[in-house]
């Protein structure tokens, strides 16, 4: 009988003796891992699993080599755990969420959720999202097919708040930014719509492409020259341009090859004109006319007609701008009062003191005496 004891007490020391040892390395393979030290944590790790297979030590194992994006060993540990388990079920769908497949960590989560696990808010809340953003449409390429249906069909607000809700978790998407990019941009949001491509990094063939596309049609021309030139450098395959385009291209380098951009050329033509040197400024207002309508640009222009007596071809001129900007409207009153055309001056003037446009002193002399001594 004693010895019987002695056997089972030696057992039970042995017993609580390796759990010790168990409980203290694993609490250091732990600390290895938070603090960053992988190496000495996974050959502690090895080491455990040996011996310890045990479901703390599997999931801290493969969340350790998760932390590092060694995803595929990460799994590979989880999937050699041999019963069925829905704390190592849960890690697998916590790993393939890091990874970025969305498609099987919902399909975990769900299988988890129908046999009543309780799984963490964050996961849920991803949970929630693919039902709501990504299940209707079959997939994250199905939404993707879905936004350009609806930008096709003009239904850019639709299109706006499923890639809002696709960002959500598909962070930094390229394909994402460039949908986005495509939204603004048919709403007429230049700005917006580059910011949007602007922002992804690397930027590849494909996103210069849609640059350009994106800034020729918003007239930012010096921009879309420099994603032409971005796009000789980045892309392998030949990429096809509209006549239009080529067109644009090719003033561009003949026109530009003298100054280093918009800027440059237009205060080189309004310094000639303030020289009185009209007709060296004309040419370059009219080549920048070609493809630029800034208000600087009509504007200076206009005047140079006007300064040469030039007047019907200046009030022509302004009338076949399609702006409806009161700037514009205003030199069109100053190149009929020019002109002798005091009736359309005066009443184009009005027209601009009824919208609360700041008239300068000298309109608003003209109006006063037009209306003194012209009016019936």
């Amino acid at each position: 009988m004693k010895k019987t004891i002695i056997i089972t007490l030696t057992i039970l020391l042995i017993t609580v003796s390796f759990s010790s040892i168990f409980e203290d390395t694993f609490k250091k393979a732990l600390n290895y891992s938070w603090n960053g030290e992988y190496e000495k944590a996974e050959e502690i790790f090895k080491d455990l699993m040996e011996t310890y297979r045990t479901v703390d030590v599997v999931i801290a194992y493969s969340n350790m080599l998760a932390w590092q994006e060694k995803y595929q060993q990460a799994l590979s540990v989880l999937y050699q755990f041999e019963e069925e388990n829905n704390d190592i079920k849960a890690n697998k769908a916590k790993i393939y969420f890091w990874m970025g497949n969305f498609s099987k960590s919902y399909e975990l989560y769900d299988e988890l959720l129908n046999s009543g696990y309780e799984i963490e808010q964050n996961f849920k809340d991803f949970y929630n999202w693919y039902q709501e953003v990504i299940k209707p449409y079959g997939s994250y390429n199905g939404v993707i097919q879905e936004v350009e249906k609806l930008i096709d069909n003009g239904d850019e607000e639709k299109a706006e708040y499923l890639l809002e809700q696709l960002s959500k978790y598909f962070v930094n998407d390229k394909k994402i930014s460039i949908k986005m990019a495509e939204v603004y941009a048919e709403k007429g949001d230049y700005p917006s719509a580059i910011g949007f491509l602007e922002a992804i990094e690397p930027k590849d063939c494909e996103v210069y492409i849609k640059m350009f596309e994106i800034n020729y049609e918003a007239k930012n021309f010096d921009d879309a020259y420099q994603n032409y030139s971005d796009i000789q450098e980045t892309c392998v395959n030949k990429v096809e341009f509209t006549t239009e385009e080529l067109n644009f291209i090719s003033w561009y380098e003949d026109f530009m090859k003298d100054y280093e951009n918009y800027t440059a050329a237009i205060l080189e033509a309004n310094e000639f004109a303030r020289n009185e040197e009209y007709k060296k400024a004309e040419e370059i207002y009219q080549n920048l006319l070609k493809y630029y309508t800034t208000e600087e640009l009509i504007i200076g222009y206009s005047n140079v007609l006007i300064w040469q007596e030039k007047y019907q071809l200046a009030i022509i001129f302004l009338n076949s701008r399609k702006t409806t900007s009161n700037n514009i409207k205003a030199q069109l009153g100053k190149a009929y009062e020019a002109s002798g055309n005091y009736e359309k001056a005066y009443y184009t003037y009005s027209e601009l003191k009824e919208s609360n446009y700041e008239l300068t002193e000298e309109q608003k002399e003209f109006i006063r005496l037009y209306e003194k001594y012209y009016l019936d």
